[in-house]
């Protein structure tokens, strides 16, 4: 197993940590969106900021800054429809959903990039998503809050965003696509300064400076693994292992649930089993490939 697939199964793992890690938190501690999100853009801002200063800038363009601030400017437009549906839904049902994603950018990447995979590989992306999908059946089983097009939304801008960040990688060295797409990403969030209630909370806010430094750190570490999968592998590739995501969401909830604190609606294993079952098939078929 090659680095660059380890790195492409690390960043669902620290994706998954990171839903359970902001559910506890915008259910148990969080105490105004907006100015929560404010803070969580300057603590973006000041990663970016230090990681900059250890990469070379020479030979990148300005041409080169385009795709990953587009990228930037779409996860900022994600995390606001991600805070809204956690603050609603649980993580792992919603989660499955978004992964009807890796089917936008294997079209994408197949039409535009003309990438091919193996078959067994596109097997391997066909389990994985059907059984992410089989776990946000469970949402029926459940009450669904949230309105349809934040779940659409997501599902199109993380299918867009995946893609272009393969072609940004293709320019440009990863650490620099990430560090400018993150950079842009807080940078839009800091100016949520301006509405009132932003400044209203963020005193009271800022008492949870310390748990936000530890969850900024684990998203740091989950969208900079993607960036590196990415540039080493095919996108379809890195989209499908993604999948697995979901899995890991639904065991991390589990250990939350019992050792820190209730997030989950639906702490049943046994209806997810078979899901399971297809999203590790798939995985194992997208990491032999």
């Amino acid at each position: 197993m090659n680095t660059f697939i380890i790195l492409a199964i690390l960043s669902p793992f620290f994706f998954a940590l990171m839903n359970v890690y902001d559910k506890y938190f915008i259910e148990k501690r969080m105490k105004n969106m907006y100015s929560y999100w404010f803070i969580v853009g300057c603590i973006t801002v000041v990663y970016s900021i230090i990681l900059a200063f250890f990469l070379d800038w020479r030979t990148i363009t300005l041409k080169d800054y385009i795709l990953p601030a587009i990228i930037g400017i779409m996860w900022c437009i994600q995390t606001y429809l991600y805070i809204r549906i956690l603050q609603k839904e649980d993580a792992a049902p919603t989660t499955g959903l978004f992964y009807l994603y890796p089917l936008i950018v294997v079209g994408l990447s197949y039409i535009f990039l003309h990438e091919v995979i193996s078959w067994y590989g596109y097997i391997g992306i066909g389990l994985s998503v059907l059984g992410a999908i089989f776990i946000s059946l469970r949402l029926k089983k459940i009450s669904f809050h949230s309105k349809a097009w934040y779940i659409i939304a997501m599902i199109i801008l993380i299918g867009l965003g995946e893609f272009i960040m393969k072609v940004a990688v293709n320019n440009i060295n990863a650490w620099n696509a990430f560090a400018i797409t993150i950079f842009v990403e807080g940078l839009l969030t800091c100016l949520f300064i301006f509405r009132k209630d932003t400044r209203k909370y963020l005193s009271a806010e800022s008492g949870n400076i310390h748990w936000l430094l530890i969850g900024e750190a684990v998203t740091f570490a989950a969208i900079s693994s993607m960036y590196l999968a990415m540039s080493g592998l095919p996108a379809s590739i890195v989209a499908g292992i993604a999948t697995v995501q979901v899995l890991f969401v639904v065991f991390l909830e589990r250990i939350c649930d019992k050792f820190i604190g209730k997030i989950s609606r639906d702490h049943y294993l046994l209806p997810k089993l078979i899901p399971i079952i297809l999203i590790f098939l798939g995985l194992v078929l997208l990491t032999v490939g």
